[in-house]
Order: structure tokens, then C-alpha cells, then sequence
């Protein structure tokens, strides 16, 4: 497990017994796909690092509408502020997206690691980091209409892909559906009308499990008010 932690990029550099502690005091867990990992509310027992797949973190209400507000990836932390603000309630629901494999660190095992300062400067960036997104999030859910919204969301998603600039438009590999309603919320129906929409404009081409972007700078336009389609 060591070794494994020492390849992710935000343990690079990190004392070898800072490595060793999160190896010896964690256990590996295999969560299915829309398995929970821990709800909203409840106790923050144990700190989780992400080894495989992704972790989805949503919000929902009484009448089951969801809404993901962000997500952590491989080699990111779930439920920092367990460690870092010492809550002892989850402040989101975490559920795997496809098949997932965690680390988990309980509780009783942080203490080695807020008392070492290069772990906490990177632990604070991280969270740091989390309030961009949800910022960002934030202020595109309750100031843009639905075109900007999507249009801003598969942005981020071009820039997380390396791709040829050689290669026309941009291929994305989007998550289902009524996972992507969920983050641009939206209903399912509303959703699906305005992609129909895209791709008789020829800015998109949408098939199942595949979304081909025609044109990536038009997109742009969008998500920043300067077209409207």
C-alpha cells in the first residue's frame, strides 16, 4: 500500500512515516456501483482516500431529487472536514460511481497526520480547492439558464481530458443521464431537449455513452453569455 500511495501525485514527497501511518492504520474498501459510502448526517468515523473509479457527493430532499455538488477522484480525499474541523457529522452523502475502491483511515488515526504540517498544507489546499468548485458551482446553478450550465459543466469536463489539437471537436465520455441532471439541476426531460437542440445546431453529436463536441469554442460562447442557443 505504500508504494501505492507514493505513485498518486498528492503524496509525492510526503514524509515516508506519514506514508506508512495512512498504510498500517487503513483498510481497503470495494464499493459497487451507487453504493453509499457514508450519508449526510451521519457520524465522520473515518477519512477516505480515493484509490479507483469516483465518488459522487450530492445533496437531496425529501421527495428524492439529488443534486451532486462535486466529486473526488482518484487520489482525492472524502470527507476532509472530519479531520480538518474535527465535524462529527457529514455534511453531503458520498455514493460511488461505478465500481470503487477506497482507503479508509478512521478516526483515531488522525492525529499523526494533523500534527505533521507539510500533510496539513496539502489537506487545506485540497479543501481549498473543493470551496472553488462549489463556489463556482454555486453561482452557475443560481445566476445561468440551462445552456450556460451544461455548456460550463462539459467545459470542465474538455478541460480534464488531454486530446490531439489535431483531432476536429472533442469526444467526452459524459456519466448517465440522470447523473448529469443531477449536476446542472435539471430534470431528465429539460435536459435531453436542449442536447436535441445542440445537435440540430451542429455544435453537438450525442450518442448513448458518447458526446462528440463540434465545436468546443461556440461552446464557450454559450457558457459565458456571448451566444445563445
Amino acid at each position: 500500500m505504500i508504494s501505492r500511495l507514493a505513485h498518486l501525485p498528492w503524496f509525492a514527497g510526503l514524509p515516508a512515516d506519514v506514508l506508512t501511518h495512512i498504510a498500517r492504520h487503513g483498510a481497503e474498501l470495494s464499493l459497487a456501483d451507487q453504493q453509499v459510502l457514508f450519508l449526510k448526517d451521519s457520524p465522520a468515523q473515518y477519512l477516505a482516500l480515493v484509490l479507483s473509479g469516483q465518488v459522487y457527493h450530492l445533496l437531496h430532499n425529501q421527495d428524492g431529487r439529488e443534486l451532486i455538488i462535486d466529486r473526488s477522484q482518484v487520489g482525492d480525499w472524502v470527507g476532509e472536514s472530519a479531520l480538518l474541523e474535527g465535524h462529527d457529522r457529514r455534511d453531503c452523502t458520498a455514493v460511488a460511481d461505478g465500481a470503487t475502491r477506497v482507503w479508509l483511515l478512521p478516526r483515531a488515526q488522525f492525529g499523526p497526520l494533523t500534527g505533521n504540517p507539510e500533510f496539513l498544507r496539502r489537506m487545506f489546499a485540497s479543501v481549498c480547492r473543493r470551496m472553488r468548485t462549489h463556489t463556482e458551482h454555486v453561482e452557475t446553478l443560481c445566476l445561468h439558464q440551462l445552456g450556460p450550465r451544461l455548456a460550463r459543466h462539459l467545459l470542465r469536463m474538455v478541460d480534464e481530458q488531454p486530446h490531439a489539437a489535431s483531432v476536429p471537436g472533442v469526444w467526452l465520455h459524459p456519466p448517465k443521464q440522470s447523473v448529469l441532471a443531477s449536476m446542472v439541476n435539471v430534470s431528465r426531460p429539460k435536459l435531453n431537449a436542449q442536447l436535441r437542440n445542440w445537435q440540430r445546431n451542429g455544435l453537438i453529436h450525442h450518442q448513448p455513452n458518447i458526446l462528440h463536441i463540434l465545436d468546443v469554442e461556440k461552446l464557450r460562447r454559450i457558457a459565458y453569455g456571448e451566444c445563445d442557443m
